[in-house]
C-alpha cells in the first residue's frame, strides 16, 4: 500500500491534469493532439495553444477595384461561423483616409489596414523595364504572408479577393469545418481548373525536391490530378484562387516553409524569371504535403466568383 503521503501527491497531480484540461475547451485539446502528431516544434506548439481565432484577410493593390472589393465585403455577412472576425486589408498601395472609411462602410466587421511592402528576394537581380508586379503579388501570397505580423494573433485566415462572393448563409466559414483540416478550397469535382502560366519546370522542381527529401506525395489524388494535367497538357491544376481558408501553423510547418523557399527565395527565383505562381504552389503543396483526410475540397453552397474580365459582377445576389 502507498504512504498516505503519495497518494496526496498522486491525487493533486491529477486533480492538477483535469483542471488543466478543463482549463482549454475542446478545441484547443484536439488542436493539442493534432499539432503534436504533425510533430511540431516546441515554440510552434506553444504558439498555435494561443491562437485559435479567425481572421479574413484580401490584399489591395492597383489593380483591385475598390467598388467590387466593397461589394465582396458586403457578402461576407453570410459568412456566420464566425460573425466577429475581423478583417485585415493588406495593401501594397497607399489607402487615403476617405477610402479607408468607405471600405468600413462595406461590413460591420472591424476593419485594419496593414501596409505591405512587396519587394524583391535577396540575391535575385532583375532585369531592366520588367515589370515584376505579379511576381511580388505571388511571392506575398506563398512566403512572405505567414510570417506577416499583423497575423500574429490568428492561425485561422480565409482569403477573399474583389471577385468572391457569398449568396447563402454558411454557418462554418471562416472556420475550417474540423481541427483535423488544414485547408480549403471551393472545388469542382471532376474538373480541373488550369493555370494560365507554362510554368515550365514547375512540376519537375516538385518532383526533384520529394526525392531528393525520400517522401511522395501525401495526397494522392491531388498527386494524379498534377501528373494527368501535367502529362496532357504540360500544365498544372489550381484551386479557385480568390478564396481559401487555411491553418497558418500548417503553413509554417518547417518541410512546407523549405519547399516555399525553394520556390520563392532561392536562385534561380522562377518566380521571377519563369512566371511561376501562388496558384500553382497551392495545388502542389496540398498534394505533397496534406492529406485526403486534412485537405477539404468540398463545394461551398452559395459561392460565387464574379467575371469581373467579363463585367459579370451578379449584380442581384452579390451585392
Amino acid at each position: 500500500m502507498k504512504p498516505k503521503s503519495s497518494r496526496v501527491f498522486l491525487a493533486s497531480l491529477a486533480g492538477f491534469i483535469l483542471v488543466a484540461i478543463l482549463y482549454f475547451d475542446e478545441q484547443n485539446v484536439y488542436g493539442l493532439v493534432r499539432r503534436i502528431s504533425s510533430k511540431q516544434e516546441e515554440p510552434t506548439l506553444i504558439r498555435s495553444l494561443a491562437e485559435n481565432d479567425e481572421v479574413l484577410i484580401t490584399l489591395f493593390s492597383k489593380t483591385t477595384n475598390s467598388d467590387d472589393l466593397c461589394k465582396s465585403m458586403q457578402t461576407l455577412k453570410k459568412v456566420v461561423g464566425s460573425p466577429t472576425a475581423p478583417i485585415i486589408m493588406f495593401h501594397s498601395i497607399d489607402i487615403p483616409a476617405g477610402e479607408k472609411s468607405y471600405f468600413e462602410s462595406c461590413t460591420e466587421r472591424i476593419v485594419t489596414f496593414s501596409y505591405v511592402h512587396l519587394d524583391l528576394p535577396t540575391g535575385f537581380e532583375p532585369e531592366p523595364d520588367v515589370d515584376y508586379s505579379e511576381a511580388k503579388k505571388n511571392r506575398f501570397w506563398t512566403t512572405t504572408v505567414w510570417t506577416n505580423p499583423a497575423l500574429d494573433d490568428y492561425d485561422i485566415i480565409m482569403r477573399f479577393d474583389h471577385d468572391t462572393c457569398f449568396t447563402i448563409p454558411d454557418t462554418t466559414l471562416p472556420n475550417l469545418k474540423n481541427q483535423f483540416l488544414n485547408y480549403h478550397s471551393h472545388y469542382f469535382p471532376g474538373n480541373v481548373e488550369l493555370n494560365v502560366k507554362r510554368l515550365n519546370g514547375m512540376y519537375q522542381l516538385a518532383e526533384n525536391y520529394m526525392f531528393e527529401h525520400e517522401f511522395r506525395a501525401s495526397h494522392a489524388a491531388l498527386w494524379q490530378k498534377i501528373e494527368f494535367t501535367h502529362n496532357a497538357i504540360d500544365s498544372l491544376p489550381n484551386f479557385q484562387d480568390s478564396f481559401e481558408v487555411i491553418r497558418k501553423d500548417f503553413m509554417l510547418r518547417d518541410d512546407i516553409v523549405a519547399w516555399h523557399n525553394l520556390l520563392t527565395e532561392t536562385a534561380p527565383f522562377p518566380y521571377f524569371t519563369e512566371g511561376w505562381n501562388a496558384d500553382a504552389e497551392r495545388f502542389l503543396t496540398m498534394a505533397m504535403f496534406g492529406t485526403k483526410s486534412s485537405i477539404d475540397t468540398s463545394l461551398v453552397p452559395g459561392y460565387m466568383q464574379k467575371n469581373l474580365a467579363g463585367g459579370k459582377r451578379h449584380n442581384k445576389v452579390c451585392s
